[in-house]
C-alpha cells in the first residue's frame, strides 16, 4: 500500500469510529451475520410497492364481504354451542329425575349415585363446557 491508500484507510477507520456504535458489536459473529442478513432482507422487502397500493375498491368490497360472512358464521356457531349446552343440561336433568324416580325406595343408593354424578357433572362443566368457553373468549 502506498501513502494515499493508508491515509484513505485511516480516514475510513476514523469515520467508522466517529459514527454511532453498532448495536450488534457485542453479539457473536454468527449472530451478527444472521441479524445483518435479516435486516437486509427487511430492507429489500420495504422497497417493493406496498400491498395497500394494489388494492382496488372491488378487492376491498370482496374482503369486507368475506369478513361479514365469517362473522355471521361465528355468530351461528356461538348460538349452536349454546343450544348444545342447553340440550346437555336437559338430558342430565332428565337422567337425574329418572334416577330419583327409579330408586325412590332406596335413599342410600340415590345418594351415592347423585354424589358420583355430581362429581362427573362438575368435572365436565369445568373442563369441557364452562372452562373451554371462557378460554376461547
Amino acid at each position: 500500500m502506498d501513502n494515499k491508500e493508508l491515509m484513505a484507510s485511516d480516514e475510513a477507520d476514523a469515520l467508522n469510529k466517529s459514527a454511532a456504535p453498532d448495536p450488534l458489536d457485542g453479539l457473536p459473529k454468527e449472530v451478527r451475520s444472521m441479524m445483518r442478513y435479516s435486516f437486509s432482507m427487511m430492507n429489500a422487502n420495504m422497497r417493493e410497492p406496498s400491498l395497500a397500493d394494489k388494492f382496488t375498491p372491488e378487492n376491498i368490497d370482496k374482503a369486507l364481504d368475506i369478513q361479514k360472512d365469517g362473522m355471521q358464521l361465528e355468530h351461528k356457531d356461538n348460538n349452536t354451542n349454546r343450544l348444545f349446552m342447553l340440550a346437555v343440561i336437559l338430558v342430565i336433568a332428565a337422567i337425574i329425575v329418572t334416577i330419583l324416580v327409579l330408586f325412590r325406595d332406596n335413599p342410600d343408593m340415590v345418594e351415592k349415585i347423585l354424589y358420583a354424578a355430581g362429581g362427573l357433572l362438575a368435572g365436565a362443566v369445568g373442563g369441557y363446557g364452562y372452562g373451554k368457553s371462557k378460554r376461547s373468549e
